[in-house]
């Protein structure tokens, strides 16, 4: 599995940080629009903009102000197409608005379901854990999809007859244990 696997979804920003955006003229050669012209990192291509100004007014009303503040972090609201692999239900598509989660690769439509799922991870008060944030936005989301999709297809070989729930519960019951085995 390569080093980014585990990387936070581009949306994860560091409380202050989160406007930190200055759109770039698209470069795609794939893209539909032949004009100049700029994407949202996270909206579907499908849209686009001429005006910088108008794109960060857009990201910040959209993106910013509709996130999650959480733990010193800012979960940004994603609307890109996002294919999500959960702990739990398994592979959620989202075509709308949603909040990625800052630790594992789920997704949430509702706030405070992203909220009480965020929490989940500050159970164990001796927990602490490392997150990549990414810098640039611009191509990131992109790039964070196609790594999201090699990781995924990588846990499913890796995970192949356990369910990936379960690995996660065996994950954290396997400390060891005083036993009387050994007297």
């Amino acid at each position: 599995m390569n080093s980014l696997a585990f990387a936070a979804h581009p949306s994860i920003r560091i409380k202050g940080t989160e406007n930190n955006f200055n759109p770039i003229a698209c470069d795609i050669t794939t893209c539909n629009f032949k004009t100049p012209h700029l994407h949202c990192p996270f909206c579907v291509r499908s849209e686009v903009y001429q005006d910088p100004v108008i794109l960060k007014a857009h990201f910040r009303v959209k993106h910013v102000d509709k996130g999650i503040e959480f733990a010193g972090l800012k979960v940004l609201r994603c609307c890109d197409n996002c294919d999500i692999v959960g702990v739990i239900k398994g592979e959620k598509k989202f075509k709308g608005a949603h909040w990625h989660c800052y630790k594992c690769r789920n997704g949430f439509n509702r706030r405070d379901e992203a909220i009480k799922h965020f929490k989940t991870h500050f159970r164990n008060p001796q927990t602490t854990f490392q997150i990549q944030i990414t810098q640039d936005l611009n191509q990131s989301v992109t790039q964070y999809n196609n790594e999201n999709q090699e990781a995924s297809n990588q846990l499913m070989l890796e995970n192949n007859s356990i369910h990936p729930a379960l690995t996660q519960a065996v994950a954290c019951l396997s400390s060891p244990l005083e036993t009387d085995h050994g007297k």
